[in-house]
């Protein structure tokens, strides 16, 4: 007696999911079936099944990242990545709390469920995984070196100016 399997992937609201399904012949269909013309079919096993699965569902929630990251960066005109026990993060916003900014949000990826995941999202936007991470109308500003030279030049006031995100001035000058 002969069976053939068959796995059906089933998209859902909760991504994908596999279902096995046991096919057995007809009686008949048995007793005529020819060995011989049976094409051997490479067992992929179901770890490689399930692996495939978990990527289609992982690049699934990657472009679900990527899409929020692009909302994020098109809604807010001046945006930090940052984690809460960064020191690096720290200084970045302490470089920014001295600019009268009209608009400022600050995401806290550490604090975000699968935070990992938009860090390593947040590299397609800025060419870097590591926090802080500024952008400014859409565009990456840089990291804390770079935010802290920007600063120390004048460069950042001149984008941030561009991006028509300052009050009149400077709150304080430390």
């Amino acid at each position: 007696m002969y069976f053939c399997i068959a796995f059906i992937f089933v998209l859902g609201v909760n991504g994908v999911s596999i279902v096995k399904v046991n096919v057995k012949p007809k009686i008949e269909e048995q007793d005529n079936f020819n060995k011989n013309k049976l094409k051997e079919i490479p067992d992929v096993g179901e770890k490689n099944i399930t692996k495939a699965i978990f990527d289609l569902k992982n690049d699934k929630e990657n472009q679900d990242i990527e899409k929020t990251i692009q909302n994020l960066l098109f809604h807010n005109k001046v945006i930090l990545f940052s984690k809460t026990y960064c020191i690096f993060s720290k200084r970045a916003k302490e470089v920014l709390s001295k600019y009268d900014l009209k608009e400022f949000e600050v995401v806290e990826i550490d604090t975000i469920e699968n935070g990992h995941k938009y860090l390593k999202a947040l590299k397609k936007f800025s060419g870097i995984q590591t926090v802080p991470q500024l952008f400014i109308g859409g565009e990456f500003v840089g990291d804390a070196r770079k935010i802290i030279s920007k600063d120390n030049s004048g460069t950042l006031k001149e984008i941030l100016q561009g991006a028509n995100v300052l009050f009149d001035k400077l709150k304080h000058r430390s």
